[in-house]
């Protein structure tokens, strides 16, 4: 065998070689660009007076078609990619972002396409119920499945003053009860309230100190 074949074989086994190991670093950084991947620029509506629901449950708004399509499907992207992060409750799988809710409140940094959202959500919700200086700073996933809900309940100190809820892929019914007694003798919600794909339920004051919200465990809503 001459000096070129031997040449040619030589760099024939250093470029087979190299392959993989450039597929590799490829697939890594694209998997890496992925997890980086900004939502598209946020424009979303403000909540104002129009969004408000009124009686009979005091402060409670609903703005519909506020995350637009194109964020819906990246976070929703973003939230199978990290499907490892939810835990099986009863009733949902949960994951939870920014942290423990304590008492108390142990801080964590949001993953950046969080933050997006976190950001459009204060942005948004800048009202006088809603004073900026009040940051939000958790983030909760609750994914529900046909027949799976929550039993009526206060998010008490954890969340405190205000909630806000953005609701992906599907609708849902969102309930509201005047207090415990209300909720435990088996009457009708107070204020049950559709919840639109791509929506923002916000609420405080009377909604959030007083009344207990949930999901029925149903297959679909009538």
């Amino acid at each position: 065998m001459n000096l070129k074949s031997l040449i040619r074989r030589a760099k024939e086994a250093t470029d087979d070689g190299a392959r993989p190991a450039d597929d590799g670093a490829r697939a890594a950084a694209a998997e890496e660009a992925e997890e980086d991947l900004d939502l598209p620029a946020l424009t979303t509506p403000l909540v104002s007076e129009k969004h408000l629901i009124g009686s009979p449950v005091q402060s409670v708004w609903l703005v519909e078609d506020w995350l637009p399509l194109e964020a819906e499907a990246r976070l929703l992207r973003q939230l199978r990619r990290h499907s490892s992060d939810f835990t099986q409750l009863r009733g949902k799988r949960t994951a939870r972002y920014g942290g423990d809710p304590g008492p108390p409140f142990r801080p964590e940094p949001l993953p950046r396409w969080l933050d997006q959202i976190r950001a459009a959500v204060a942005s948004a919700t800048s009202t006088e119920e809603f004073p900026p200086e009040i940051w939000p700073n958790h983030v909760l996933v609750n994914h529900y499945r046909p027949g799976e809900g929550i039993l009526p309940h206060t998010d008490g100190p954890a969340y405190f003053p205000r909630a806000a809820i953005v609701s992906l892929s599907s609708a849902v019914v969102f309930d509201f009860w005047r207090d415990h007694e209300h909720a435990a003798s088996g009457s009708a919600a107070a204020l049950s309230l559709l919840l639109p794909p791509r929506s923002l339920l916000t609420f405080t004051g009377e909604a959030y100190r007083d009344c207990l919200h949930g999901i029925a465990a149903r297959s679909q809503d009538e």
